[in-house]
């Protein structure tokens, strides 16, 4: 047990120091923020596919990783993995999501959706999704970097941020995982580490705050600090009739909505509480990911098509530039907030091509513009 006790511990050291050491060759702190998403969370993955393929491993080295919902599974894989195992992270990521097509998730109650409505906690039985991360989380869990997955404790009624403290056995984590799936109307509240939890999207959609206090306990100053971020929805719904849609339908349909909103309110409060700070990537679908009327439902040639799509929308973020694509979104929300007719019919991709070819006369956008829109107040109080 002793010999056990030292090799643990001079593990731990040895993976602080070389995190220290990384972070003192870069002078940079670097964080990446995944935001909610069941099945969509592929796309995710399929942008750091994108990202590894053009950037170079220092450009990549996440030193805090958070993430919401589905968002949680692939910050938990990539937290398992070193910068130079980006590669076998991200691979992990895809075979979590492919395999989870194939697999029963969830299912009917006893006495059908009527039981779910009335009796259970949710339409669905997600018990089957235990077994599936089982399999998928079934070796001792390691970290290389700072973790954080959010939660809401649905009897408190409070957002908590799950770090890697929390994780002292795999156990944890699948329960934490377990819960990050549990969403609300869809399924119950999750019944672990002593409460019932729903996925953290209840209250955020998105989490950069505690990525980036991850870097100021480091000792890092704002201007050093690096904040990437992947979105899985930008709003981009396909137009159907919604006069046809009954209850799953509807909520569904709520839930593409409000990813968005929520996940820029999330992005605009942490602009401008870290001015200085440097919002590299914000990566977000430039047009609307397969999707269906049930919850983790894809198939697989929507799931291929999800992750190519993130691949494809990284290399894009990358070549516009650092920086760009932050403004490109945080223009394109506004623009929504002001019901612009111009982007009526527009996806997030088509307005951004409309800017750069010069349509509809966009004009060139600078971020502080949207402290002189009423909307905007609340982001306005950190501003220097």
């Amino acid at each position: 047990m002793t010999r056990l006790s030292k090799h643990v511990f001079s593990s731990v050291v040895l993976t602080s120091a070389l995190v220290a050491n990384l972070a003192l060759a870069t002078n940079k702190c670097y964080i990446l923020a995944m935001s909610s998403g069941q099945e969509q969370a592929a796309y995710q993955a399929g942008v750091l596919k994108g990202l590894a393929s053009k950037l170079t491993t220092e450009e990549l080295s996440y030193q805090a990783v958070s993430g919401i919902a589905g968002g949680a599974v692939n910050a938990a894989i990539l937290s398992g993995h070193s910068n130079t195992q980006i590669n076998e992270a991200i691979d992990k990521m895809i075979k979590f999501w492919t395999d989870g097509v194939k697999a029963k998730l969830y299912q009917n109650w006893w006495g059908g959706v009527i039981a779910g409505l009335f009796t259970a906690g949710g339409i669905y039985d997600n018990s089957p999704l235990t077994q599936f991360l089982q399999t998928q989380f079934n070796d001792p869990q390691t970290f290389e970097r700072d973790l954080s997955i959010g939660l809401v404790d649905s009897i408190e009624g409070q957002y908590k941020s799950f770090q890697n403290k929390d994780f002292t056995k795999t156990q944890d984590l699948r329960d934490i995982l377990f819960a990050s799936f549990a969403s609300p109307g869809y399924f119950p509240p999750a019944d672990v580490l002593g409460s019932k939890w729903f996925d953290g999207s209840a209250v955020y959609d998105i989490d950069i705050f505690t990525a980036v206090n991850k870097c100021f306990d480091k000792g890092f100053i704002e201007e050093n600090i690096v904040v990437d971020l992947i979105m899985t929805s930008s709003a981009n719904l396909k137009e159907v009739n919604a006069t046809e849609y009954h209850t799953m339908g509807m909520l569904f349909r709520y839930l593409e909505i409000s990813s968005f909103y929520s996940s820029m309110d999330g992005l605009l409060r942490a602009k401008f509480s870290y001015p200085k700070a440097n919002f590299r990537y914000a990566i977000s679908p430039s047009k609307a990911l397969p999707s269906s009327s049930y919850p983790l439902n894809l198939d697989e040639k929507q799931m291929n098509d999800t992750i190519q799509q993130g691949i494809e929308d990284a290399i894009a973020a990358i070549n516009q530039g650092s920086g760009q694509s932050v403004d490109h979104l945080i223009h394109y929300h506004l623009l929504k907030s002001q019901n612009d007719d111009r982007i009526d019919n527009l996806t997030y991709g088509g307005f951004m091509e409309a800017k750069a070819n010069g349509d509809y006369d966009f004009q060139a956008f600078d971020v502080s513009s949207i402290t002189s829109d009423p909307s905007y107040i609340k982001y306005q109080l950190n501003i220097e």
